[in-house]
């Protein structure tokens, strides 16, 4: 469980947002920032439903290995008893 949070967090601070220094942007002209600015704001949010989804998908992710972890603890036990179990029995023969 302690492994799934470190996970968890490594995996939040992996997507963490990157912010452009004044040097990487430009300044347009008055008539093309109205466009501009659209396009911007339209591609931000399809940029931010993009990195959601992500998350969403990571942590799906993280929940399905945990779940097979569980799984896999669960079953080990088993096998290991019924092959000692065949074991007894083909040696007995």
């Amino acid at each position: 469980m302690a492994e799934m949070v470190v996970r968890t967090a490594l995996v939040a601070r992996s997507l963490e947002t990157i912010h452009f220094g004044p040097e990487y942007c430009v300044s347009p002209s008055p008539e093309r920032a109205a466009n501009g600015e659209t396009e911007m704001n339209a591609q931000a949010t399809k940029l931010q439903a993009a990195e959601n989804d992500l998350k969403q998908l990571m942590a799906d992710v993280a929940r399905a290995v945990e779940k097979a972890r569980e799984a896999v603890a669960r079953i080990t036990p088993k096998a290991a008893v019924t092959t000692t179990e065949t074991q007894s029995t083909t040696s007995s023969r």
